[in-house]
């Protein structure tokens, strides 16, 4: 369970409104250096999640806290390029799944590549001492959003078994 953040106090709030203007500009180099290499930051996002394997439109959506509909749109543009397929379950004609290709896994690392080395010419104009921190610190963000992921899916996962349970007991009534 996550501390309450009404409980932070004026000095863990400063650098929590640090972190969200650095947060900020730190999009615009990552977005910056994917559009060097032809991928915006949503099929990026999408990509990174494929890379572990194939999922179906309903799972990305959640994962990326988008709409279904999102999902499709985003994922038609990276089917036409090439970088992802869409397979259809052969025991339901009704779930598809999306994976990346070879192609896709390419351009992946291209962004990947990309914004590696805008981060490192970022990071490069701090002294040597402040760089590792400065990287450590972005490690701990995606533990923190790691973290903040898994909660979020077992208050859904409970809100989906109470309203499942709910509506078995007004089909019962």
């Amino acid at each position: 369970m996550p501390n309450d953040p009404a409980t932070l106090t004026n000095v863990d709030r400063e650098p929590i409104e640090l972190a969200t203007r650095a947060a900020a500009r730190l999009s615009k180099v990552v977005e910056v250096a994917l559009d060097e290499v032809g991928l915006s930051l949503p099929q990026y996002r999408l990509m990174v999640l494929l890379v572990d394997g194939s999922a179906v439109a309903t799972a990305l959506a959640r994962r990326l806290t988008v709409s279904r509909p999102s999902i499709t749109a985003l994922a038609d543009g990276l089917v036409e390029r090439g970088f992802v397929e869409r397979v259809t379950d052969t025991r339901d004609r009704r779930c598809v799944t999306h994976s990346l290709t070879d192609a896709g896994h390419t351009a992946l690392r291209a962004g990947d590549e990309a914004i590696r080395a805008r981060l490192e010419r970022t990071v490069s104009f701090l002294p040597a001492r402040k760089r590792k921190a400065a990287v450590d610190g972005l490690a701990l963000w995606i533990e923190a959003l790691d973290l903040k992921r898994e909660d979020d899916e077992a208050i859904a996962a409970a809100e989906r078994a109470t309203t499942r349970a709910t509506e078995r007991a007004k089909a019962k009534a």
